[in-house]
């Protein structure tokens, strides 16, 4: 997939964000949030936490380190699912409390690496902690919408989920070329094409709501 994160991504003075490599995970582990390691073990109970981010990286089709002046301070990355005709990305973040130094930066970045992993997906969700307040409140000014509860090792967690903005755009733009492309013979529009078209965000949604029942 295509996007803008590489090697050489300076997006904060001293941070770096880079492809992950097996030993973030040692250098992050003794340093996670207490939040985020309990995630973390909620859903790997029988892993270190080491081992346990390991298992996240194995799992994920794209991981990235963000370091901090030459030291891992959080792991993120994005497995594509197929659901239905849509893609949906599983996304997670986890991280140590020096990703908090220069919070507000971090935050507005944070938008700019969502949107760089999440191309391809028409949405993107995972679950978060109902415990995890700063996680709730960072994923909410993101643009997520939270779901239903889930219990998972212990603790309940509330899944999220977003509409992408590349996917929207891609959908105002065919509905656009739609209502150019057919008219019929007197002139006016056909509509039936176009309101099947407006009409896909919902059904991704639904998708995604009925794959989560379903389960």
């Amino acid at each position: 997939m295509g996007h803008d994160l590489h090697p050489s991504h300076r997006p904060l003075p001293g941070v770096v964000i880079r492809p992950a490599e097996e030993a973030d995970c040692d250098g992050l582990a003794p340093h996670l949030r207490d939040d985020d390691r309990k995630e973390l073990l909620a859903a790997y109970p029988q892993e270190s936490e080491a081992a346990a981010l390991r298992l996240c990286l194995l799992n994920s089709a794209e991981n990235w380190t963000i370091e901090s002046w030459g030291k891992p301070v959080g792991l993120f990355g994005i497995t594509r699912v197929p659901i239905g005709d849509i893609m949906f990305g599983v996304v997670w973040c986890l991280g140590s409390n020096a990703m908090l130094h220069n919070r507000a930066a971090f935050i507005r970045q944070s938008r700019l690496w969502l949107r760089c992993i999440s191309q391809g997906c028409a949405l993107t969700g995972n679950m978060v902690s109902s415990t995890n307040k700063l996680h709730r409140r960072w994923l909410k000014w993101l643009g997520y919408s939270f779901l239903r509860e889930v219990e998972l090792g212990g603790l309940t967690f509330v899944e999220f989920v977003r509409i992408e903005e590349t996917y929207v755009s891609s959908i105002d733009h065919f509905d656009d070329h739609l209502h150019g492309s057919e008219r019929d013979r007197n002139g006016s529009l056909s509509a039936s094409a176009g309101d099947e078209c407006r009409s896909s965000r919902q059904v991704a949604e639904a998708e995604v709501c009925r794959e989560q029942t379903d389960r």
